[in-house]
């Protein structure tokens, strides 16, 4: 498999990204909020939405995704979301990437508009923010430099897998 970037491209990009990117402030107190409440369904939801309404804006501009939801699904999954932020990825032996693309499905279908746009850079960045050692951030951008380009939902899952095997290589 070829690697599309090298573990130093990840390294600068990531100094690049702690530099300049403005919004960082709403990922600081997204994560802030929901290492300060996890366990709590209905605040970590909320600290989601801090993130999800201003970086992910073009997808909920017309109609944001149901909190409850959200917490519906935060309840539900509780177990592998614990799991996950435990986990680190370049720890991983071996990614299990089909529990993966059903977790992320979940979140794709939680995260739901009332007009029905599922939205999976919101997913993949909502998982992130959920066990952000374990899974990968990652928005249309990203995904294309991985040869995972993203043009809608259907397939999102098992190209966001792939996308995090190809991370965890270039970690490892």
């Amino acid at each position: 498999m070829t690697l599309y970037i090298t573990a130093d491209d990840l390294r600068r990009g990531c100094k690049a990204f702690r530099e300049h990117e403005s919004r960082d402030a709403m990922y600081k107190i997204s994560r802030e909020l929901i290492e300060q409440r996890w366990g709590d369904a209905e605040a970590t939801a909320d600290a989601l939405g801090v993130l999800l309404l201003t970086w992910n804006q073009a997808a909920y501009r017309y109609g944001a995704f149901d909190y409850t939801r959200l917490q519906i699904f935060l309840e539900a999954n509780a177990t592998i979301l614990d799991e996950y932020r435990a986990m680190r990825l370049e720890d991983i032996a071996i990614l299990d990437t089909l529990r993966l693309s059903q977790l992320f499905n979940a979140l794709l279908d939680a995260l739901v508009t009332a007009s029905g746009r599922r939205s999976p850079v919101g997913a993949g960045k909502a998982l992130h923010l959920l066990a952000p050692r374990m899974c990968p951030l990652w928005d249309n951008k990203i995904a294309r430099q991985y040869g995972c380009a993203l043009y809608g939902a259907p397939g999102s899952a098992a190209k966001y897998g792939r996308f995090t095997q190809r991370i965890k290589e270039v970690l490892t």
